[in-house]
């Protein structure tokens, strides 16, 4: 975890303003983003809520953050500073002493805020984040992803991985700037597609003879899986008026209903349980 503090030598305590919301005189640390805005912390806060990113040990020659008067030049932006530091500095009645809500924010602030959560390890963004980030894996699936296999989140990275599976691969090769997970996540693709090609062989092993809904079922099936391998999950539906159509037949073989659980489990149980992005290690699964 990178810890350290970043600083901008073209930029001058002059040439910054401040937040109107950190403006504190008692003992504060100046921290200026990469906008020059200027944000004044107090240091108790700053021991109470971080950790090694913002801490002030006794020692200042061992810090990040200085005990001099110098303001600290920091890499992020304002928008995201603004937002972090409301976990540091205890809420005030004006916020109804209430941590920010991440829930309406932009997505680049967002994971932004995420980020700079885990580089200066504060504590209650840190959890926030990884929370919210558990309710918008549909949306922003490739961005949660990035952030677990950097910051080490297994479960939830595997979550991700399975609801990129439909992006287009131009897209993914983009947006995977996590060194070496673009290669893991291409592995764990293609693992993808080639269940979904022994999905199709185990379907014909349970079909019974000679019945015409059981091709129709594997054909749709087979199809919606070969578009958007992620269906895998997504069942074939088969209900009683699908069933009647074959049941009272003496041309059709079929045993639909009895067949059916033991593919759903050959498949949707035992088969799908390798599937995990969290087991991708180097070039193979573990």
């Amino acid at each position: 975890m990178d810890t350290s503090t970043h600083y901008v030598p073209t930029t001058t305590p002059e040439t910054y303003r401040l937040s109107d919301t950190f403006r504190s005189t008692e003992d504060a640390v100046t921290f200026i983003s990469s906008n020059n805005v200027g944000f004044k912390i107090r240091r108790m806060s700053l021991n109470i809520y971080t950790s090694v990113g913002f801490a002030q040990p006794s020692n200042s020659e061992d810090l990040s953050v200085s005990a001099e008067s110098e303001p600290v030049h920091l890499l992020e932006h304002s928008d995201i500073l603004e937002i972090l530091f409301q976990f540091i500095e205890p809420p005030s009645e004006s916020r109804n002493f209430r941590q920010p809500n991440v829930v309406g924010l932009e997505s680049t602030v967002f994971f932004g805020v995420a980020e700079a959560a885990e580089k200066y390890v504060v504590y209650g963004a840190i959890n926030v984040c990884v929370t919210r980030m558990r309710q918008i894996i549909d949306e922003y699936p490739l961005e949660v992803l990035n952030h677990c296999a950097k910051h080490g989140y297994p479960e939830l990275g595997d979550l991700a991985a399975e609801a990129s599976l439909s992006i287009p691969l131009r897209k993914v090769a983009v947006k995977l700037t996590e060194p070496g997970l673009l290669m893991r996540w291409l592995i764990y693709y293609g693992s993808w597609r080639q269940q979904a090609a022994e999905c199709a062989r185990r379907f014909e092993h349970y079909a019974p003879r000679d019945c015409a809904v059981w091709t129709e079922l594997c054909l749709r099936y087979l199809r919606q899986v070969n578009k958007d391998p992620t269906t895998l999950n997504q069942r074939p539906v088969v209900d009683g008026g699908v069933h009647s159509r074959c049941t009272g037949s003496a041309a059709c073989s079929c045993r639909l209903l009895p067949s059916w659980p033991r593919w759903e489990k050959d498949v949707f149980v035992d088969m799908r349980q390798a599937l995990q992005f969290s087991k991708v290690t180097g070039y193979q699964f573990l």
